[in-house]
């Protein structure tokens, strides 16, 4: 059973491996000459930027993510300080 997934997973994998070079559309032989390019109105375009590293901030961050994160590192401080030591 595990044999035939790996097959199939391979197949997969051979055929999006593939796909891109039939995908790719070859220019015809004898293309016409290209027309004048007329200007045409842009719209507006916004771009959010998130700055992560403001959530960990431990006063104005995001206090329900801060607690989270501390009870979490708390939870998880002796396995750090064990393999620490190893």
């Amino acid at each position: 059973m595990k044999r035939d997934r790996l097959l199939a997973a391979f197949a997969f994998l051979a055929a999006v491996a593939v796909s891109p070079v039939w995908a790719q559309q070859r220019p015809a032989a004898s293309a016409p000459a290209a027309a004048p390019q007329t200007a045409v109105a842009v719209p507006e375009s916004k771009i959010a930027l998130i700055y992560s590293d403001a959530f960990l901030d431990p006063k104005a961050g995001i206090g329900k993510f801060n607690n989270l994160l501390t009870t979490l590192n708390r939870e998880f401080q002796p396995r750090q300080t064990e393999l620490q030591q190893l």
